[in-house]
């Protein structure tokens, strides 16, 4: 039914890369890291069955063993993953048996080998569900999300004791939310969700803040123009970060991070992305970190308007890591050969990370995409990949491709002062910039149509490099 392609193995911290294939439409769902080895749970979704799957592969990327999850439903969508106290995993999602009808949430506890010791379910009146999260809360399970009823969307959460009995259950009845993140307030105890949508306060997002026995106590603003694919993290008992999609003034449809207490008030706010381009924080989870100095952000570089799941856009990977202070330490971009969209991102315990998302080539898919997983090193090298894969790390992207009348050149601060050069098919240079490893642009309306060559050279070693059109 599907086929796995492969990795590599590199020296000191391993890395690797894989692309899950299969006849279906396949999309990963969640990715962690236990004790010796990495989960991943994913998808493959055709016209009318949904099936859900958990793969533990060790760390240089070999596959060690692949379970299918609630086997007996039609369409299970399994989800959410964590690490319990006693080192095995949580997986927790949403299953029916039948083409319509309603949701039954599903609860599985399996060994570090994929054994199966503890199934749990509790039937919901969910039509559908989508976005959702897991998170501990000391002995208990907190699992929240949205569901569709009608033409509403609106928020549930849940507390599951360690058994999967139902402790507790809330819904929000709001017309049009989005939930996304969840998080608990160490200094109240409070549950917090992150909600998108909601016309409460008439603004872009809200808090929900709840108690133990998830009660709402109140409803707080999130923020500037933060809206979308938030993602909540505590660094400290009073500071938290939270990212998400940023829809103000000029950047529209760009990625924020902000570092902020329990008040609201904002220490840090920054912004990424190009102003002349969709950039979407990575839609399933955007942020992660093992050490708050050592902050991860992915997002989706020139995704598709409206994110569509098949576009000809060429589109990557982009990670920055950031220090507590938000400052960007690297930035690197990955793919650029086809159409790539970011659903999560997982730092690792070796300080590297792990990227998990899709990867669709009009040229060569039909209607289908593929799963590419992504283990980087502590500085975002790959210094391999396979052949079936075609990722590559890049320090500079060069776009739009084809163009006009500009050409935008983006790198890192780890390769300040690095040149980016434009030359006819002749070699003759044509025009030359220092990049200050944020976003450079060259106007070109003056250049004639046709194809161009460029490099980045850094300290006398060529970087990057590739061809560029122009058109009217």
């Amino acid at each position: 039914m599907f086929v796995f392609i492969s990795h590599q193995l590199l020296l000191s911290q391993t890395t690797f890369t894989f692309k899950i294939h299969s006849e279906y439409t396949d999309t990963p769902i969640d990715i962690i890291e236990g004790a010796d080895a990495y989960y991943a749970t994913f998808a493959f979704m055709s016209y009318d069955t949904v099936y859900s799957y958990i793969r533990k592969f060790d760390y240089t990327g070999d596959s060690i063993k692949q379970v299918r999850l609630c086997k007996d439903s039609l369409k299970v969508y399994c989800g959410s993953m964590l690490i319990n106290d006693e080192g095995n995993i949580v997986v927790v999602g949403f299953a029916r048996n039948t083409y319509n009808g309603n949701y039954s949430i599903m609860l599985l506890e399996l060994t570090p080998d994929l054994e199966i010791v503890k199934t749990g379910a509790c039937a919901t009146s969910f039509a559908q569900i989508g976005f959702t999260d897991l998170i501990k809360d000391n002995k208990s399970y907190i699992y929240s999300g949205d569901y569709t009823n009608g033409n509403e969307e609106n928020i549930f959460t849940f507390r599951f004791d360690t058994n999967f009995q139902v402790l507790g259950a809330n819904t929000f009845n709001d017309s049009y939310k989005f939930h996304f993140s969840t998080a608990i307030d160490p200094t109240t105890n409070n549950i917090k969700l992150a909600v998108c949508g909601s016309a409460i306060n008439g603004t872009f997002g809200n808090f929900y803040v709840l108690d133990s026995v998830l009660a709402l106590k109140r409803i707080d603003t999130i923020p500037k123009k933060l809206v979308n694919y938030y993602e909540i993290r505590y660094i400290k008992n009073h500071l938290f970060y939270l990212s998400g999609k940023d829809i103000s003034v000029p950047h529209y449809d760009n990625y924020r991070i902000m570092l902020m207490d329990t008040s609201y008030h904002i220490y840090k706010d920054v912004t990424f992305g190009a102003v002349d381009t969709i950039d979407y924080p990575g839609l399933d989870r955007n942020m992660s970190f093992l050490q708050p100095n050592r902050v991860y952000c992915g997002l989706t570089r020139n995704i598709a308007e409206q994110i569509p799941i098949y576009s000809t856009n060429k589109s990557w990977y982009g990670v920055y890591l950031l220090d507590d202070s938000l400052n960007i330490l690297w930035k690197r971009f990955y793919g650029g050969d086809a159409y790539y969209m970011l659903r999560v991102i997982e730092a690792t315990t070796d300080g590297g990370c792990l990227l998990a998302g899709r990867r669709y080539d009009y040229l060569t898919q039909d209607m289908e995409f593929d799963i590419v997983i992504v283990k980087m090193d502590s500085t975002g090298l790959i210094t391999s990949t396979g052949p079936d894969v075609g990722m590559q790390a890049h320090d500079a992207i060069v776009y739009p491709n084809p163009g006009s009348n500009v050409i935008n050149i983006e790198s890192g601060p780890q390769i300040y002062g690095a040149w980016f050069s434009l030359y006819d098919l002749a070699g003759k240079p044509l025009e030359r910039k220092q990049l200050n490893g944020q976003k450079e642009t060259l106007q070109t309306s003056a250049l004639p149509n046709g194809v161009y060559l460029w490099n980045v050279v850094f300290k006398g070693k060529t970087l990057e490099g590739g061809k560029w059109v122009k058109t009217d």
